[in-house]
């Protein structure tokens, strides 16, 4: 998990890629993401990702599914489902009670979640 958090500190500096939100799951992770006209590709930001939270303890799986958001009304349903994902692989009883996810405020940078 702090690999994770450091790298979302640091992902709008190096990337021009601001990590909204995200749920690390067991074998898999979720993760909302907004990004500039500067950014790197969305490719290279995910290949950066998962060489930074990786480092041997998870094999991620080639590829990745990406998913264009569009208006504040869909992101926030997105984002709750995401967090539910946990209860409904049986992880745990309240979304609150999972420990792997994190939302960041945008305009402090501070997490919120």
């Amino acid at each position: 998990m702090e690999r994770t958090l450091n790298f979302a500190e640091e992902s709008l500096d190096r990337n021009g890629v601001w990590i909204d939100c995200f749920t690390l799951m067991p074998d898999h992770t979720h993760l909302i993401v907004s990004s500039g006209r500067d950014s790197v590709t969305i490719g290279n930001w995910v290949k950066a990702f998962k060489a930074q939270i990786a480092r041997k303890e998870f094999w991620w799986q080639r590829g990745f599914f990406d998913h264009v958001i569009r208006g504040d009304e869909s992101r926030s349903e997105k984002w709750a489902y995401i967090r539910e994902n946990p209860v409904r692989a049986g992880l745990v009883g309240h979304s609150d009670d999972w420990p792997y996810s994190a939302a960041f405020d945008p305009c402090s940078g501070g997490r919120i979640l």
